[in-house]
């Protein structure tokens, strides 16, 4: 029998990195304990111990260590967690959310890591939207398998599909022109991706919401989520337009805003994979966009936006989301659980 490629997904904390290893498990190795696989995983992680480790599937049952590995031959994606992190030993169950959440100010939130889809600590937040496009099966499965339990209260905003007639009608409605240059480059995906955002933020002033957390198909986020972004809320000043909630790995920056314990000054990052927007930040977004000539993708329009200061814009000083997809145009689609359906979409005119 031929050996498999898994997923190990490393939750954060406790001194181990969240990120996520393809490791391939040889056919020999079925019969022996998952204790083998977890000194797999230790040996790419710095610093720690297979002894310290807890294994455990995508639902967030535990797996005995004792186990053999072939026990775990329906799952693609497995978790690993510090032990002491990890709930008490039982037998093949679900995990079920903290009885009750840290003081904010005492417990940072952790990093993001592709983690069980139990539900994040911390209260509910309001206004919660994942943008998700309905015909990618594996984003859809991804929303609601995933985010949707991390997240009950989130909501599924259909994204508008830039591969659909639908994509024409929306620029026309909103009355959206392409710089022929822009025209000649860019993907459906990166279109659609436009606006659908567009439309969440017209949402947004439309119904007169205070403001909206927009999350994509492909986030991951924090156990601490919750409770950050509520912290996050309760800290933006009275006239706050717009908070960035995810940063891109080559964007990373440390601004400390003097005072704040949960934001930071704005850096431009691409990506508008989580972020939270006022009604006063929709509507400048949509000044910026509606009834515009478009010359670029809307995360390096909204970049611009920040830079030059036309958005009062902050981000979150911890990180807090992730992503499962594809995180930069060179990287293979084969090295993310999901592929980009911006880059991989077919240009908009043909070359």
């Amino acid at each position: 029998m031929a050996g498999r490629v898994v997923s190990v997904h490393c939750i954060g904390g406790g001194g181990l990195e969240a990120k996520t290893l393809k490791l391939t498990l040889p056919a020999a190795w079925q019969e022996s304990p998952c204790a083998r696989l977890l000194k797999a995983v230790a040996k790419r992680c710095e610093g720690v111990d297979a002894g310290d480790l807890a294994l455990e599937t995508a639902d967030g049952a535990r797996v005995d260590a004792a186990a053999p590995i072939a026990s775990t031959a329906a799952e693609r994606d497995l978790f690993v967690r510090r032990a002491a992190a990890a709930p008490k030993p039982a037998a093949r169950r679900r995990l079920s959310a903290p009885a009750a959440a840290a003081p904010a100010a005492a417990a940072p939130a952790a990093p993001p890591a592709p983690g069980p889809a139990v539900p994040c600590e911390g209260a509910p937040l309001a206004n919660v939207f994942v943008v998700t496009l309905a015909r990618d099966d594996a984003r859809v499965r991804h929303t609601e398998t995933y985010t949707r339990r991390r997240l009950p209260e989130a909501e599924v905003f259909d994204a508008v599909d830039g591969a659909s007639p639908a994509l024409a009608a929306f620029l026309r409605a909103r009355a959206v022109t392409l710089a022929p240059a822009w025209a000649k480059a860019c993907t459906v995906g990166q279109l659609g991706c436009m606006c659908s955002h567009m439309a969440l933020w017209r949402k947004v002033v439309d119904d007169g919401l205070d403001h909206a957390v927009v999350l994509e198909d492909d986030v991951l986020v924090a156990d601490g989520f919750r409770t950050e972004v509520a912290n996050i809320l309760g800290e933006l000043p009275a006239l706050w337009d717009h908070c960035y909630l995810f940063h891109h790995p080559q964007c990373k920056r440390d601004l400390p805003l003097p005072g704040a314990k949960h934001v930071q000054r704005a850096f431009e990052t691409w990506g508008t994979v989580a972020y939270v927007v006022s009604r006063r930040g929709a509507e400048k977004l949509l000044a910026k966009t509606e009834g515009a000539s478009c010359a670029k993708a809307i995360d390096e329009t909204m970049m611009g936006l920040v830079r030059d200061g036309e958005l009062n814009s902050y981000c979150a000083l911890r990180t807090l989301t992730g992503t499962a997809g594809q995180i930069n145009p060179m990287q293979p689609t084969a090295d993310s659980r999901l592929g980009s359906n911006v880059w991989g979409s077919p240009k908009l005119l043909p070359s």
